[in-house]
């Protein structure tokens, strides 16, 4: 164990790093229905400020997709149920690409935080396309909610699921 005292520890305490990797559980944007493929529309944003959060919301709102959207430990997950075309996706994801540069659009956490807002918001801004009955029902599951009305343009869709490896960093103070 390597000790060293870290910039901005104004008391000199000595303070060790270690790291260990934490799984994730993770859904992927491609999904099936009707053997076809379909896309979702994840965002991933990694600030609290309200004003990113309404300006990817805008886009969602201005492409009539229905979403849902709850805080994270670092800002907000938006995810939209409507089953997306493969050239309707990468535009969209092109359009949110300046609000969320650093998000590749493919894969949303789905493994909950105890750091995660307990609050699940939901805009009902779609009102042709289909939709994933799976998708809101796996949401509203993660949020202990129930599904109390069903659409007539929900459709089961194939749920592709991911686990992933996150790198956690812990530092511990010695005093």
């Amino acid at each position: 164990m390597v000790i060293e005292i870290i910039e901005g520890n104004w008391t000199k305490t000595p303070i060790t790093g270690s790291a260990y990797q934490v799984s994730t559980i993770g859904i992927n944007a491609v999904t099936l229905h009707d053997s076809n493929p379909y896309f979702f529309l994840f965002s991933d944003i990694d600030t609290k400020e309200r004003e990113q959060l309404r300006e990817v919301l805008k886009v969602y709102r201005n492409r009539n997709l229905s979403c849902y959207f709850y805080e994270t430990t670092k800002g907000w997950h938006v995810i939209s149920t409507v089953l997306l075309r493969l050239r309707k996706w990468i535009s969209l994801c092109n359009l949110l690409r300046p609000l969320i540069p650093d998000y590749s659009f493919d894969t949303i956490r789905y493994s909950m935080r105890s750091s995660d807002g307990k609050m699940l918001y939901f805009e009902d801004w779609n009102h042709k396309e289909l939709e994933s009955y799976d998708l809101h029902y796996y949401i509203l599951q993660k949020f202990n909610c129930d599904l109390k009305h069903f659409q007539e343009h929900f459709v089961s869709s194939k749920i592709d699921w991911t686990i992933y490896n996150q790198l956690r960093l812990k530092k511990i103070r010695h005093l």
